[in-house]
């Protein structure tokens, strides 16, 4: 999906009933509000105890197994749809795009010659596992190309005439509206080629903003003024008390402890003023 996250560990109050603890994982909309699109939940052995789930460990004797439940919501849908769209419509990851390629033939006059260089480029992309369409509509090349761009496709062809005379085709990324002549001998592998920079591009620039949004707060009045617009990064003792103290002066709710680097650091709890190594992340959420 070309999208960056956050992955915390969900404060007490706001894990799986039943789990001993619950890892969320967070995408940053534009709106500057964190989307979950995922969770995992270590369930321990409080469901394997009731419903008498066991094994046989080594040493022959029976215990209860360790459970997890896990999953991906359909909100990761729309985090792409929003993450990576602008103002011309979607712009799709190639791994996950219906259609990869859309190939317009630029017709003047007798169109034979440049749809049948049309077919060989298509057949040329699916026998590469590229998913690769025609578009031999009556629409003006303009028409859809605007149509193509809505919908996302990664990569648009164009052949016409001029095109033929050079053994060539023009490929347009959606991604930067990039535009560039290409032999049709290597149509092919250049097609592959864009597909990792297209996904490495939606991904950076996704990452960059994600990036920028964090900023450090020491305050509560601080994170109140800059929740809004960003994910503020705070202090905490842990204690839930303080948590839901941290909530309600900031208007927003705390994601949780951050895997990683970004989740440890020294600092004083805004609440009841005691030192503490962890630091939360606290968002507006959807």
């Amino acid at each position: 999906l070309a999208i960056p996250v956050i992955v915390s560990k969900r404060p007490e109050w706001d894990k799986f009933p039943g789990a001993d603890y619950t890892m969320a994982v967070d995408a940053l909309m534009p709106e500057a509000r964190t989307l979950q699109i995922g969770t995992a939940h270590h369930l321990a052995t409080n469901f394997s105890k009731t419903f008498e789930i066991t094994y046989e460990d080594a040493e022959g004797a029976q215990q209860y197994a360790h459970q997890t439940c896990y999953g991906i919501s359909e909100r990761c849908i729309a985090a792409l749809i929003s993450i990576h769209g602008d103002d011309r419509g979607l712009r799709l990851p190639p791994e996950v795009a219906p259609i990869q390629v859309v190939i317009i033939p630029i017709i003047f006059g007798e169109s034979g010659d440049v749809v049948e260089a049309c077919q060989r480029v298509e057949a040329t992309l699916k026998a590469r596992g590229v998913r690769v369409k025609i578009d031999s509509s009556d629409e003006r090349p303009g028409a859809k190309y605007y149509r193509w761009e809505l919908k996302g496709v990664p990569l648009r062809i164009e052949i016409g005439p001029r095109d033929l005379k050079k053994n060539s085709c023009v490929i347009v990324r959606r991604d930067t509206a990039e535009k560039r002549s290409v032999p049709l001998e290597v149509v092919s592998d250049t097609v592959l080629e864009l597909f990792e920079e297209i996904h490495t591009n939606l991904f950076r620039i996704a990452k960059k903003r994600l990036d920028e949004s964090i900023i450090d707060c020491d305050t509560l009045e601080e994170a109140r003024e800059k929740a809004s617009s960003n994910i503020c990064r705070i202090s905490w003792c842990g204690r839930k008390d303080c948590g839901l103290e941290m909530e309600e002066a900031v208007g927003a709710e705390i994601l949780g402890i951050p895997d990683g680097r970004i989740g440890r650091g020294h600092g004083i709890c805004p609440v009841c003023r005691e030192n503490t190594e962890a630091k939360a992340l606290i968002s507006k959420t959807y």
